[in-house]
């Protein structure tokens, strides 16, 4: 049996950016470069920003200290903002708690020929003097410095002051990333950092976005993301402490290949442990096949080519990728699983390694969707 299934625990998928260079750096209307100490601020922002790959490259413009935590971005708005767009520093403002530090400010945005402007984020860092040179620090330890810590088995969890803590739940997903380690035979993450929000807003305003593009509309405005290979940010109170799907994420990072995951597997093991959007795997077959059948000229690729609104096609995406794992677990176990964790990033690696583990019948994977939704949702039904 798999290992403590939560299966009514929501994800919020990662957007899909891969991170690239800040095209430009410019100033905004409110910059005033004549005098200190804005003119050095902005000398050091702007080398930071012109690295190769900020929040990853090692550099002296950025707190030592903040650089050497064992994580692979010391700058955790990196997973959001470095994606190409042009970012233009708007303000830079003493924090009056400190007057030796500044907080300052950055927009990212693009404008097309006619004049529309498509703005992503406004970042925040902050700024200090040390040692008789400006540096570059990560809001995220300023803005929780006075959190509360609570241990409970490998997870570390910060709450604001006052904010309710469910130990029931911290204890389930202790218990989770213990289970999850041994089904798959890696070892359990030494150390998880948790961090527990409102909402999305709060959730990114502590890494340092006072403002992040989301998804509009119902159900939108909660969830989780994963930082690098240790932390995690839950926005979703109706879930808290025991956001599954994120932790199963991290959980499973020691199973990746050497040329990275496939992202339909990525999210896929993570919803075959911790459910995604709400729903067990079960709840997703039963989509699946209601979808399939509904639509009897859809194809798996168009569904690979985003063409569904983001809501719908996350389920089915998921679902799709958890309905992979669970084929291979049933037919192979978990040499089998281990084998299909760490297959490269393309969709023909991972066509390959579908042939090697399931078969010929998946050479034509719109078939063997199709077909293995229905056999599996009736193998399910059967075993409850």
């Amino acid at each position: 049996m798999k290992p403590l299934i939560l299966a009514a625990f929501l994800l919020c998928a990662p957007l899909a950016f891969a991170q690239s260079q800040v095209p430009s750096v410019s100033l905004g209307w409110s910059i005033d470069t004549t005098a200190s100490p804005t003119r050095e601020i902005v000398a050091t922002v702007t080398d930071y920003l012109r690295l190769p790959s900020p929040g990853r490259t090692p550099t002296d413009v950025w707190a030592a200290d903040e650089q050497g935590q064992g994580n692979d971005a010391y700058d955790p708005t990196a997973w959001f903002v470095y994606i190409g767009y042009p970012a233009t520093i708007v303000q830079i403002t003493p924090t009056w708690e400190a007057t030796e530090a500044y907080v300052v400010k950055i927009l990212y945005a693009n404008a097309d020929s006619a004049g529309i402007v498509r703005p992503i984020a406004l970042q925040r860092f902050y700024a200090s003097e040390e040692d008789g040179r400006w540096v570059l620090r990560s809001a995220l330890p300023i803005l929780t410095r006075d959190w509360l810590t609570v241990d409970v088995g490998r997870i570390t969890y910060h709450r604001a002051p006052g904010a309710s803590f469910d130990s029931v739940r911290a204890q389930r997903a202790a218990r989770f990333v213990d289970s999850v380690a041994a089904f798959v035979g890696v070892p359990p993450p030494v150390r998880l950092e948790y961090y527990l929000t409102e909402s999305v807003d709060e959730m990114y305003r502590i890494v340092g976005l006072d403002w992040f593009v989301q998804q509009s509309g119902p159900g939108t405005g909660r969830g989780a993301r994963t930082l690098g290979n240790r932390t995690i940010l839950c926005g979703n109170p109706e879930f808290g402490e025991a956001y599954v799907h994120e932790i199963a994420h991290l959980v499973l990072l020691p199973t990746k290949g050497p040329t990275g995951p496939h992202r339909l597997i990525v999210e896929g093991a993570a919803t075959w442990f911790g459910g995604s959007t709400g729903h067990s795997l079960d709840e997703l077959l039963t989509e699946i096949v209601a979808f399939q059948e509904k639509n009897p000229e859809f194809r798996f690729e168009d569904l690979n080519g985003g063409v569904l609104p983001d809501r719908e096609g996350e389920r089915l995406w998921n679902g799709t990728g958890a309905l992979v794992v669970d084929a291979v677990y049933r037919k192979g176990g978990q040499r089998a699983l281990r084998s299909l964790l760490a297959v490269g990033p393309t969709d023909d690696d991972l066509r390959r390694r579908l042939r090697e583990l399931l078969g010929e019948k998946t050479a034509d994977f719109d078939a063997w969707w199709r077909s293995e939704a229905r056999e599996t949702l009736t193998i399910h039904s059967h075993a409850r």
